[in-house]
């Protein structure tokens, strides 16, 4: 190997040794380090492609997941806001105080029915179109959660697939003369990767976070207003 060749390929090394232990070993950051760019999980939130084709074959894959739990990580917060504000309470209302409001506003004429893993909220009788307009928005919020529960159910053997892949990785980057970069582009690359591989080994831990909030707020629904 050339003297310009193995330096590449100890620079690249360098780049990538620390954080790829971290992300294959523990897979998630440490609790209160958060970086300040990062999102509720400590980690970057978004997948970034490197410009590299062997690479962003497997980071393309890791970025629809990360959509996918973005997507479901959105529903828990927009689910809240909108019955809050269907029942014209103040924003950042807390879930269960939004629940007690409407079922004080309903007056024993909810009717919680749960069937195949869903939940719906229905009145037994009329009701004021504010009790209505919460109604709406609250099941609105249940079919989110079960459509984010389905999604997140699938995720698992994804994400195990794509962790053996990304712990390939670091096999074609020994090579950076293979992948076609140059000395100067060696730091990018490795930088976008290293994110990147820390996304996918922290994907486990945010499934089962967003598994068991979804959950317990839909376990919470149907416990405050069951009769």
């Amino acid at each position: 190997m050339s003297l310009h060749r193995s330096a590449l390929t100890v620079s690249l090394a360098l780049c990538l040794a620390v954080p790829l232990a971290v992300s294959l070993g523990t897979g998630c950051a440490k609790s209160g380090q958060v970086n300040s760019s990062a999102g509720n999980d400590g980690i970057e939130n978004s997948i970034k492609m490197t410009g590299v084709s062997e690479l962003d074959s497997v980071f393309q894959e890791a970025a629809a997941i990360d959509t996918i739990l973005d997507d479901c990580r959105r529903s828990l917060k927009t689910g809240r806001t909108n019955l809050a504000k269907a029942l014209e309470l103040p924003e950042g209302t807390p879930l269960e105080d939004s629940l007690k409001e409407l079922k004080q506003r309903a007056k024993g004429k909810l009717k919680v029915a749960q069937k195949d893993g869903k939940v719906s909220i229905t009145a037994s009788d009329a009701v004021p179109s504010n009790v209505q307009d919460g109604l709406d928005a609250l099941q609105d919020m249940l079919d989110g959660y079960a459509a984010s529960l389905e999604a997140l159910a699938s995720l698992p053997d994804q994400v195990q697939s794509l962790s053996k892949e990304s712990s390939q990785l670091v096999k074609k980057l020994e090579d950076p003369g293979s992948l076609g970069l140059s000395a100067t582009e060696i730091p990018g690359v490795a930088k976008k990767s290293n994110s990147n591989i820390k996304m996918i080994g922290n994907m486990p831990n945010r499934i089962d976070k967003l598994t068991g909030e979804l959950t317990r707020n839909t376990s919470l629904v149907v416990d405050t207003l069951k009769p």
